[in-house]
């Protein structure tokens, strides 16, 4: 299965110092669930998570999903992280999803906080499920 891993061409890139995390259920409650282990690979400058490593019931490598992140202005805060582009592996079943996010392809950054156009502000419209439901008529 050819693997979908970023072009040096796409961007600047750099290597980032990273904690790592392993998080599992308790055994008393891991029993019927179906990741046995979850390694989570954390940048440790903005805490949020770059790489995720699954494992299934029998400790084998299931899927891996990339997070590949950018900066962006937040208002009032300055150059905080948002999302690019991403890919999840699913190795025992040899597929691949890849998805775009706000960078590419269009080349131009996302909209946060309140640098977003007025009518995208409206919270009941994009974020319950009524609205979504008026969207997606």
């Amino acid at each position: 299965m050819p693997l979908g891993f970023p072009k040096p061409s796409w961007g600047k890139w750099e290597a980032r110092a990273m904690a790592v995390d392993d998080v599992h259920r308790i055994p008393s409650e891991s029993a019927g669930y179906c990741y046995s282990s979850r390694i989570i690979y954390v940048d440790r400058e903005h805490w949020n998570g770059d790489w995720v490593d699954l494992y299934d019931s029998n400790k084998k490598l299931w899927k891996s999903i990339s997070y590949y992140n950018d900066a962006g202005d937040v208002p009032g805060l300055g150059s905080a992280w948002d999302g690019v582009a991403s890919t999840a592996m699913d190795f025992q079943n040899s597929h691949e999803t890849v998805w775009c996010g706000f960078g590419n392809p269009w080349k131009r950054k996302p909209y946060l906080d309140s640098n977003a156009p007025k009518e995208y502000l409206d919270g009941v419209k994009y974020g319950s499920p009524g609205g979504l439901m008026m969207i997606m008529r």
